[in-house]
Parts: structure tokens; sequence; C-alpha cells
């Protein structure tokens, strides 16, 4: 009898095991994405999330996730993203517009993109980040082939970390020199 009772005890020991195992399992699977980054003809990261219902508007206290494909549609793409390189817009106020879309994204991650070049920053702010929160537009007419985000004048912009919460975004300007007199940035030269 003694025996047939301690087996019942490890039959349903094991049962309980075997449960919270399956119970784990699928927390973890649920927690991680299933997909990985696929690197596109164009070399950049492009992440391409589970099908699943998504948030169609941007809100001020959290950004939106980026949609299946290449484009989002208009309305989860940051306000100011949208509407950079309207026409009649000056070069100090396109920057100063740049500035709050990467303010933006520093709000939600809690510093600014990291990346060695214009195009690293940029595909940050258009999905490849970790949350793939769209910040700015893809494609864009200010983007050339290598996802350079180009000023007014055709010349890509120069994105400067000077630490954790200070960035400096120039533009070439009219003479396509960096650091001369006519360069529009952002914090503004000193006169």
């Amino acid at each position: 009898m003694v025996r047939f009772v301690s087996s019942k005890v490890r039959l349903m020991k094991f049962r309980i095991a075997a449960l919270l195992l399956a119970i784990a399992a699928g927390c973890w699977l649920a927690w991680f994405p299933t997909r990985a980054p696929v690197v596109t003809s164009d070399g950049l990261n492009r992440i391409t999330p589970p099908p699943g219902p998504t948030k169609e508007t941007w809100s001020p206290g959290r950004a939106v996730s980026r949609t299946a494909g290449d484009t989002p549609p208009a309305a989860v793409v940051h306000p100011e993203g949208a509407a950079f390189g309207r026409a009649g817009v000056s070069p100090q106020r396109e920057i100063e517009v740049l500035m709050n879309i990467l303010e933006a994204y520093r709000r939600e991650f809690g510093a600014f993109p990291a990346g060695e070049d214009n195009a690293q920053v940029l595909n940050a702010l258009a999905g490849g980040n970790p949350q793939r929160i769209w910040f700015f537009p893809r494609p864009h007419p200010r983007l050339d082939a290598a996802g350079n985000l180009l000023d007014s004048w055709g010349n890509p912009y120069f994105f400067h970390m000077i630490s954790r919460d200070h960035l400096e975004i120039r533009s070439r300007g009219a003479d396509g020199e960096l650091f001369t007199s006519d360069d529009p940035a952002h914090p503004p030269p000193r006169p």
C-alpha cells in the first residue's frame, strides 16, 4: 500500500512539473519576437513584426509600433516626420523639426539613436529600433539611395553625438561645406 501511494505522489509531482514547464515555455514564446531582422538589398536591417493588431495614431506619451511592410500609414508616423521637407520651410526650421523628432525618440528610448552616420540614425528613426517604432517615414523624397537624409540643398545632414543627452545637427548650407558661417545647425552657431 505504501508503494502504491508514493508512486501516485511521484506521478502527481511529475504532472505538476510538466504543466509548469509548459506554462513557462508558452510565456517565453509569447514574450520574445518570433521574427529575426532581415537585411534587405539596400543593406539596412528591416524588422518585420509578426502579424497582429497595431495602433493607427501617434500619441505623445507612447509612439506607435511599425506595421508590416516598408511603408507605414501616414497616421502612424510622428506628425513632424510626416511634414518634414515641405516647401516654404526655412533650412533652420527644418533642423528644429528634425531635432523635435529626435527628442521624441530620446523620450521613448532614453537616448538619441546610436549611429556612426546619417543613414544609421535615419534607419533607427524609420522603424529600425528595438520597438520597431516609426518616427520618420520611409520612403521619403529627402532620402538618398544610401538612406541619408538630405537638406534642402541636397547634402546629407551631419549628426554629431556630443553625449547621450546632447546632439548637434548641422547642414552643409548653400556652399556645401561643413562648419562655415552659412550652416544651419542645432544648437544654432554662436555669432
